[in-house]
């Protein structure tokens, strides 16, 4: 009698296993769900995973592996310049260049988006702006009711163009710096700034602290309610001097609402050049560094020339352009000083 009982087991056996493998073959997807789980799992760590159509039969869970693609996950915050012709792209590649250099974008969380102006830079600068890390982005220029561009002087005719970036809802924070500029020092801290805007305090050759606000670096919280407003305000010819451009214009906007930053963040060649001590004291905490009075040139050539009232400070700017150039082997791209 205990000797029938191993074939009987045999049976049952083999009865069972044919029976799953029934099962299996009417429903070839169901053991997927497994792996499906795992790639929502993989969003916790940032990143977007996606996977591709699921086939039956044996090779279905290969066919998933292979079909899955992560990609990264949005940036919180930008910094955005802009170039409005061929003659500024350089100052656009040092600054690129200047903030890659002083700064660990990836754990700031940050894009580098550049404004170009369509059809006013040629293919060979867009191609170097993009490979010192600006992400291109072209447009027609913003027109506003009430303003008559050719009023505007021409060096800030199209700085309204910049008010594009309230409209960029995808990222929390967004810093606009003038392509004159090169970013001397860590700017992250600015991120947790609190307020909508932010700025720093204009300075002149008579006046080393303005009530008002230089626009060349600003920190924004993009809104479209607020670009909707700005673009009401902006047409109004009563609100302000539609010919005055953006700087004018903001510092009414923002009246008494906008958080001031330190020189460091803006730390501009006007203190250089009449307000030299000021300059001395607090070189060494600034930050970002605009060159107003004087922009590095191939032409107007400063840093060669000891007649130039700012000539320490664009040997600077040369030394960090040379390197720029030496870095990426440019042998064609003139030395801006």
């Amino acid at each position: 009698m205990f000797a029938a009982r191993p074939k009987f087991l045999v049976i049952a056996a083999a009865v069972f296993t044919s029976f799953c493998l029934l099962l299996y073959t009417l429903s070839g997807t169901t053991s997927i769900a497994a792996f499906e789980d795992k790639a929502i799992d993989a969003t916790h760590y940032g990143q977007e995973v996606v996977t591709g159509t699921i086939t039956e039969g044996a090779e279905a869970v290969e066919d998933v592996i292979e079909d899955v693609v992560v990609k990264p996950k949005n940036r919180r915050r930008a910094i955005v310049s802009s170039v409005q012709t061929d003659s500024f792209a350089p100052l656009a590649m040092a600054m690129g260049y200047s903030l890659m250099k002083s700064n660990d974008l990836d754990a700031q969380d940050v894009d580098m988006l550049l404004l170009v102006r369509e059809g006013a830079v040629n293919a060979t600068n867009i191609a170097k702006l993009e490979q010192v890390g600006w992400q291109i982005r072209k447009m027609q220029d913003l027109v506003f009711e009430g303003v008559n561009y050719d009023d505007i002087r021409p060096w800030h005719r199209y700085n309204l163009n910049k008010l594009i970036i309230w409209q960029w809802e995808e990222y929390e924070r967004i810093i606009f710096a003038d392509a004159d500029m090169l970013i001397k020092g860590d700017i992250g801290e600015l991120w947790d700034m609190p307020g909508d805007f932010a700025a720093t305090p204009d300075s002149w050759p008579e006046n080393i602290q303005d009530i008002r606000f230089n626009s060349g670096f600003i920190l924004v919280r993009p809104s479209k309610i607020e670009y909707e407003a700005l673009a009401v305000k902006v047409s109004d010819k009563k609100y302000h001097r539609p010919d005055e451009a953006d700087q004018a214009f903001l510092n009414v906007y923002w009246r008494f609402r906008a958080y001031m930053l330190p020189y460091a963040y803006n730390f501009n060649l006007v203190l250089f050049r009449f307000h030299r001590e000021v300059w001395d004291n607090l070189w060494p905490e600034a930050k970002v560094i605009h060159f107003t009075t004087r922009k590095p040139s191939i032409k107007n050539k400063c840093a060669t020339n000891p007649d130039c009232a700012e000539r320490p400070v664009l040997e600077w700017y040369s030394w960090m352009f040379q390197s720029m150039v030496e870095e990426y082997g440019w042998k064609d791209m003139p030395i801006h000083e």
